[in-house]
């Protein structure tokens, strides 16, 4: 069993040699027992990771809850077509959102990557070892009783992902 630990086209790393080193019959063709090479293709793999927190606040009586879902791509390739989607339940009623490419560095609020209707963030290509981009959506609480249930999840990619166990992550409040 391999492990591919890295993406290529037939690098030496990836190049395991097998040896014929006994047998208990006549070795009719001796000539290919020795030194046997074959290639391995690492194929384009993007771990996305997706993490989900939120915070409450009050403002004129009003009760509000913040959404950060930050999404990480952890490699070892880049990635392309990323989708998170994270669509309000009931009980919460959209109020605005703001978007960081670079790890929080700088936001824009109110990007049209992210669709409130639908719920889709459409980050697109996204480099490994590049930061991570993190979306806030803020919405007023209308729920008088129960549980607000809310998933983010990661909804489409280009390139496999080796790590379905951090594609989601779901929070109650």
């Amino acid at each position: 069993t391999l492990k591919v630990t890295a993406v290529g086209n037939k690098t030496p790393e990836l190049t395991p040699i097998a040896n014929l080193t006994h047998v208990d019959q006549k070795d009719v063709n001796p000539s290919n027992d020795q030194n046997k090479t074959f290639g391995i293709i690492g194929q384009p793999c993007a771990d996305i990771q997706v993490n989900q927190t939120y915070e409450t606040s009050t403002l004129d009586g009003k009760q509000y809850i913040t959404y950060t879902i930050t999404v990480a791509n952890n490699g070892p390739s880049n990635a392309t077509g990323v989708k998170i989607t994270d669509l309000l339940p009931t009980g919460l009623t959209y109020v605005s959102h703001t978007i960081s490419n670079d790890s929080g560095n700088t936001w824009k609020t109110n990007s049209t990557a992210y669709n409130q209707t639908t719920g889709i963030w459409d980050i697109g290509s996204f480099n490994y070892l590049t930061g991570t981009r993190i979306l806030k959506i803020t919405a007023e609480v209308t729920a008088t009783n129960g549980t607000i249930i809310n998933t983010a999840i990661r909804t489409a990619r280009i390139e496999k992902d080796p790590n379905y166990d951090n594609d989601a992550q779901t929070t109650y409040y």
